[in-house]
């Protein structure tokens, strides 16, 4: 009779079986694991289910149905009625009958012992007792029970409540996580690139400077080659004559003339030879190591900490 009773209080309203692995949903009704599986696989949102008693939506967590909150309360009474069960069994062969006086009915209570007793165990071992009608401790006894089940139920829906809060809680500070990781690679990107565009104007600007430091290096050298090349030209009319025995007189004449008036001349010579001075330039890039450090990177990055902008509280009122 007791099983019975405990079967019909600890039934799945799904499956009309004794619960398997109980999960709450958030309007705290609970079913077994299987048949809110069942229930999600067939409803609109894969991510959702509605309670088939009161029809509020619970948004499954990640991990669906099995990461819901299991309902200690039943599977603890479920697992102690499987214990009791055997000597339940045994008592219900003859519940109403006293165990010491066989053929004698249980009919009064007694307090002091806290037990059922028969018409014979009053008048004997619990003569000097006091004892009451047991129809009417059984009653006193079940208003007890029933406050104490509705208590259990109370604190196990608030306990309920409470985790499941604290797992959306959870979640949303993972998705903030998430969050501020994306903002902080896009901020370092932000400097990559900025460091990209500098590189570019520096070795742009290096190379500009230097264009600049060269130009009268090359106006210089030209101006060199010239001369050098004239001045070749008559050593080597020079140098043909001389070697050569059977050059005319005219020939000589005109050479000498030339070195004595013409191009060979010392004063065209002198106009050949130039003096020049160039400033000792160097490219060279300005650089500043004050102006960036490696806290003021870190600082625009960011640094995580704990925000004081998130309130959560919880009270159990017992009533």
């Amino acid at each position: 009779m007791a099983s019975g009773a405990v079967a019909d209080n600890f039934s799945c309203s799904l499956c009309l079986e004794q619960f398997k692995n109980p999960k709450f949903l958030d309007c705290h009704h609970s079913f077994c694991e299987g048949c809110l599986v069942s229930l999600a696989r067939n409803s609109a949102g894969p991510s959702q289910v509605a309670c088939p008693e009161c029809r509020k939506v619970t948004q499954l967590p990640r991990g669906g149905v099995s990461q819901l909150q299991t309902n200690f309360y039943i599977t603890r009474l479920l697992d102690a009625n499987a214990d009791r069960e055997p000597r339940l069994l045994e008592a219900d062969r003859d519940p109403e009958m006293c165990q010491a006086h066989r053929n004698k009915k249980l009919c009064y209570y007694c307090v002091n012992c806290d037990t059922p007793i028969c018409p014979y165990c009053r008048m004997t071992k619990h003569k000097k007792h006091h004892a009451i009608d047991l129809d009417s401790a059984v009653a006193a006894a079940i208003g007890e029970i029933e406050k104490g089940k509705s208590r259990l139920e109370r604190r196990s829906w608030s306990l309920a409540g409470y985790l499941t809060s604290l797992g959306k809680m959870e979640n949303a500070i993972e998705e903030t996580r998430l969050s501020v990781e994306r903002t902080i690679l896009e901020r370092a990107e932000t400097i990559n690139r900025w460091v990209a565009e500098a590189v570019d104007r520096g070795l742009e600007s290096l190379q500009n400077a230097t264009e600049e430091v060269r130009e009268p290096i090359r106006q210089y050298k030209a101006k060199a080659s010239s001369s050098l090349n004239t001045i070749q030209a008559i050593k080597t009319d020079l140098e043909r004559v001389l070697s050569d025995s059977s050059g005319s007189s005219q020939e000589v004449i005109s050479l000498r003339r030339n070195m004595a008036k013409g191009q060979g001349s010392e004063d065209r010579l002198s106009e050949l030879m130039f003096d020049f001075i160039i400033p000792c330039k160097y490219p060279r890039v300005q650089f500043n190591d004050e102006c960036l450090q490696p806290e003021a990177i870190a600082e625009f990055i960011g640094t995580g900490r704990v925000a004081a902008d998130m309130g959560f509280g919880h009270q159990f009122i017992d009533k």
